[in-house]
């Protein structure tokens, strides 16, 4: 492993993204979880990149969201069952009956507070929790949805 700039040590990687394809200008990706005749179940096009991956651990005080559009900054979150307990429902009435609705809001008020912003919107989350049997596709629901397997990009 290599250092990068005294930041933490440096590895090379193969990640998967999405190929830059002329179909995609007229046609969102797109990936269908279940069989539908006549429709094929996707049409991305995935290749490997190696990147270099930097461990910024510990090295938490030289990102900023102006120089590096990134910021980390430490949490403690409550607990899950902290989430559910009736004493939140009483002192949180906004909070509604799922308990990520508490993480939620827990992000949001962080966040607004470290930033110094007046409001702060979650626009997707999802709980992910590998099957004991992943990568591979089970024949079986499972109630969490499965870790990535490509790089995401707004």
């Amino acid at each position: 492993m290599a250092t990068n700039n005294g930041s933490g040590p440096t590895q090379q990687a193969a990640l998967k993204f999405l190929k830059r394809i002329e179909l995609y200008k007229n046609q969102k990706p797109y990936r269908i979880f279940y069989a539908n005749p006549g429709i094929p179940r996707t049409n991305e096009i995935i290749e490997e990149q190696m990147v270099s991956i930097t461990d910024i651990r510990g090295c938490d005080q030289e990102f900023s969201i102006e120089k590096n559009g990134f910021e980390i900054f430490r949490i403690t979150p409550p607990s899950y069952q902290d989430c559910i307990e009736s004493k939140d429902r009483q002192e949180y009435p906004h909070i509604k009956k799922e308990p990520i609705a508490t993480w939620g809001d827990f992000l949001v008020d962080k966040i607004c507070s470290q930033f110094g912003a007046e409001e702060a919107v979650i626009i997707d989350y999802r709980y992910r929790q590998s099957h004991p049997k992943f990568p591979c596709a089970p024949a079986e629901p499972y109630q969490y949805g499965q870790p990535a397997t490509t790089v995401h990009l707004g």
